[in-house]
């Protein structure tokens, strides 16, 4: 139990002031690649790349990338062992309620088989694309969705794929250098909380954030 006076909220939120914020290229997924399997063909899905605002050479097929966008660039490798198939490559960002609205969703042309359609907008956050025939043991070209909205990385939120039928997910966190900074500042401001509370203990009611 906290007696400093001070919430876990607002320890936390203290730290993160100290940590200083994290951008958008420190988070992370948890596992990355993961495994998209099931009656569907199994594919690998790795988180490449964390940018804000539009990625270098991207098309934006549908929405708006702003600046200040978190933008997560996917990249899908189709197993060898499946069969060529054109079939739409799903994903969204979602917590155990709702999937978290996009604002823009696009690829990058390069290499891989070629993504033809990109489709963003709905209600539960789902985003899709369209690869043209995809070769077995190979990855689509670069894929990106984009949000507005703040991402937590308390582990509340989810990476959800589908193809085809086959489905697969994975956590949103942050990367472990950020975690550590973050483990660290909460360290420093508890001790310095001990420090003061045995200078003087205060008869002061808890403060609040």
């Amino acid at each position: 139990m906290f007696r400093s006076g001070f919430t876990p909220s607002c320890l936390v939120a203290a730290a993160l002031a100290l940590a200083g914020a994290a951008p958008a290229h420190a988070l992370t997924i948890v596992p990355n690649p993961f495994v998209i399997d099931g009656t569907g063909p199994r594919t690998g899905t790795a988180l490449v790349e964390v940018v804000t605002g539009l990625p270098d050479g991207a098309f934006l097929g549908f929405g708006e990338v702003l600046p200040t966008s978190t933008t997560l660039v996917f990249e899908v490798t189709l197993d060898p062992s499946s069969s060529s198939s054109n079939v739409f490559f799903d994903v969204r960002i979602a917590d155990a309620l709702a999937g978290v609205p996009t604002a823009g969703v696009g690829w990058i042309p390069g290499p891989g088989a070629d993504i033809v359609l990109a489709i963003g907008g709905s209600a539960d956050g789902w985003t899709s694309f369209g690869p043209n025939n995809p070769t077995p043991g190979a990855a689509f070209e670069r894929v990106f969705v984009s949000y507005d909205t703040p991402l937590a990385t308390d582990g509340s939120l989810r990476v959800e794929a589908d193809l085809g039928g086959a489905t697969g997910t994975a956590l949103l966190v942050p990367e472990p250098a950020t975690a550590l900074s973050l483990g660290a500042a909460l360290v420093a401001l508890a001790a310095a909380r001990r420090r003061r509370g045995r200078a003087a203990p205060s008869t002061r009611k808890p403060s609040r954030c």
